[in-house]
């Protein structure tokens, strides 16, 4: 695993808004790619590792500055990895390009959901005292995003180069690899993998070749004019709590509200609420969650879609967290109080435009939360609580009206 926050959207961005100045070239219609495929791991010893492989690749460009493509990439090294992420690797993705190109160069955003398997994600190591670990193996498939930036480079008008530097996000839920007949294993009824939300960094270098030359003068669509847009939505967060060990699917809903200065470029403001039914808390994370979010979003849009990327920041405020735990020999007193976080939103945002002013909107991305530091009181005294940072995946879907 690697955690990269946020610095794959920011150069995106910046190369996005130096694209917008370069003259339109020809494109063709179906691109078909071959390449290299790069990415990062960690192993059961915590040690950071590069494994490589290959990837092919298919496009299919609406217009010069839209697509539409999928990808399938096999690393054929044996991963030994801390998590569930073991075995050879198989990745397939499918979604959406968007940027500008150039007479030479075209620079894109992508977004792209898909699935990551493992030959050997689940692996039972057997009863002691005989351990066989990675023999008993079976495949595990996880739903994963992949979003990032795409530079390419024509060497002619069917013959390119292309470069794609991408953050994977991988949601591993619970599972249980074996049961025990009456408590075999330390009194356990089962052996459990506890979930997480896998994290990889993903380069890709491929020779892209392209058939059927279109039209570069071809006329697109423009965007439908609005200064305000607003709306709300349903929002999906799976991430680990800091006192859970298992990966959690958090729900919630919210609205959100985007002013938008030109057809590239927004101030996006989201907020989010969920509701948890669970009592477990901690110093720093706890009860009902709050996420607020305000931030820039860039992209390019379109009579029919847009496609941005987004980097935004806000609190994220826990309702019930413990700040007091005083003990003496005949009571126990647990106070609870409020818990300010921060927390920085980066991702893909897809809107499509049914009508004139109606908006169908979807985000995917990456929420890190960073946990200041903090102490709790106890009858000795403060104890001192030490910061950390976790990862979640977001995924949103709503509705929303222009102004």
């Amino acid at each position: 695993m690697l955690s990269n926050k946020s610095g794959l959207f920011l150069p995106l961005i910046l190369f996005m808004l130096y694209a917008t100045c370069l003259y339109a070239q020809d494109y063709t219609r179906v691109d078909i790619g071959l390449g290299t495929l790069t990415e990062s791991s960690t192993d059961e010893n915590a040690n950071y590792h590069v494994t490589s492989g290959g990837t092919v690749l298919g496009t299919y460009n609406l217009s010069r500055s839209l697509a539409v493509e999928g990808s399938f990439g096999y690393l054929p090294a044996f991963q030994h990895s801390v998590w569930e992420e073991r075995g050879h690797e198989e990745l397939g993705f499918g979604g959406l390009k968007m940027g500008r190109r150039g007479s030479r160069l075209g620079i894109y955003g992508k977004i792209e959901p898909g699935l990551v398997s493992f030959s050997c994600g689940v692996s039972f190591y057997g009863l002691p005292p005989v351990y066989n670990p990675y023999t008993n193996c079976e495949r595990r498939t996880d739903f994963a995003l992949q979003y990032g930036a795409v530079v390419q480079y024509a060497l002619s008008p069917t013959t390119a180069l292309r470069f794609d530097a991408a953050q994977t996000l991988a949601t591993e839920f619970d599972q249980v690899i074996a049961r025990y007949p009456s408590g075999a294993l330390h009194g356990q009824a089962a052996e459990i993998l506890t979930g997480h939300v896998g994290q990889h960094a993903d380069f890709r270098f491929s020779i892209v070749q392209g058939f059927g030359l279109a039209d570069k003068d071809g006329r697109e669509g423009q965007a439908p004019q609005g200064r305000v847009d607003a709306g709300v939505f349903f929002a999906l967060q799976p991430r680990v709590h800091l006192l859970d060990t298992d990966l959690q699917p958090d729900k919630g809903g919210g609205v959100w509200v985007s002013w938008n200065f030109s057809k590239y470029w927004s101030w996006d403001t989201t907020a989010l609420y969920f509701e948890r039914h669970n009592n477990n808390t901690s110093y720093q994370d706890g009860g009902n969650p709050f996420e607020g979010f305000s931030g820039f979003k860039y992209g390019i849009r379109r009579d029919r879609v847009g496609i941005f990327g987004k980097v935004r920041g806000g609190p994220v405020i826990f309702s019930r967290t413990e700040s007091a735990f005083l003990q003496t020999q005949t009571s126990v007193t647990v106070g609870f109080s409020k818990f300010v976080d921060y927390g920085l939103d980066t991702g893909g945002v897809v809107e499509v435009y049914p009508y004139r002013r109606l908006i169908l909107r979807a985000e995917a991305g990456e929420v890190s939360i960073f946990y200041p530091s903090t102490h709790v009181e106890t009858e000795n005294g403060p104890i001192p609580v030490a910061g950390l940072e976790r990862s979640t995946m977001m995924l949103i879907f709503g509705g929303g009206y222009r102004f």
